[in-house]
């Protein structure tokens, strides 16, 4: 399996489990993006769509010149030939059409995405993406140096994704009115844990 995860948690109810969009731009084979989908899908019905390529820096751009192709890898896991904007495009206009999905979330960026580096992310522009498409949306990003790893299962959940309510409850500082997206980035800083 690409994601070496489990994708569909035993015994949840189908019709109320959340669906979660999962996505990056390190590429479908990266650690980060892994450990994301490992961690939420205890938590809903977890679709991963990332690019087939490292895409950093691609910020918040379309392809327009070719036609994409989306493959699928496993059940609920593809890859794009595009940028994460594409990828957000294609997992939700097209790809999870009849079941748009409650959350995207997007990483986990093999390194920080502060200050102007956010306009040039394509990690945190996946997000961009899903909230202009009305989907709340979240960003991990994880600092390089040393010390570093990315964060273990039980400790990512202490992470507003996970206690980010898209039922529309306020949750740890992350306010959500009914049928209004939210774009949120969380810093995972090196040696923290």
């Amino acid at each position: 399996s690409p994601g070496g995860a489990e994708l569909r948690p035993a015994g949840r109810n189908e019709r109320a489990m959340t669906r979660i969009l999962i996505t990056n731009d390190d590429g479908v084979y990266s650690e980060g993006l892994r450990l994301l989908a490992r961690a939420l899908a205890p938590l809903g019905e977890v679709t991963v769509v990332a690019p087939d390529r490292e895409q950093s820096a691609t910020g918040h751009s379309l392809t327009l010149t070719r036609p994409l192709r989306l493959q699928k890898l496993e059940e609920n896991w593809y890859s794009v030939d595009g940028t994460p904007t594409d990828c957000v495009n294609l997992a939700v206009l097209w790809l999870l059409k009849e079941k748009k999905p409650d959350i995207l979330v997007s990483g986990i960026n093999f390194g920080l995405n502060l200050g102007d580096d956010v306009t040039y992310s394509g990690t945190v522009s996946a997000t961009f993406e899903g909230t202009l498409l009305g989907i709340p949306s979240v960003a991990f990003s994880q600092e390089v140096a040393e010390g570093y790893s990315f964060v273990r299962r039980e400790q990512l959940q202490r992470y507003a994704v996970i206690q980010m309510d898209v039922r529309g409850r306020d949750v740890d500082g992350f306010v959500k009115e009914a049928g209004t997206a939210i774009d949120a980035s969380v810093k995972l800083p090196a040696g923290y844990w």
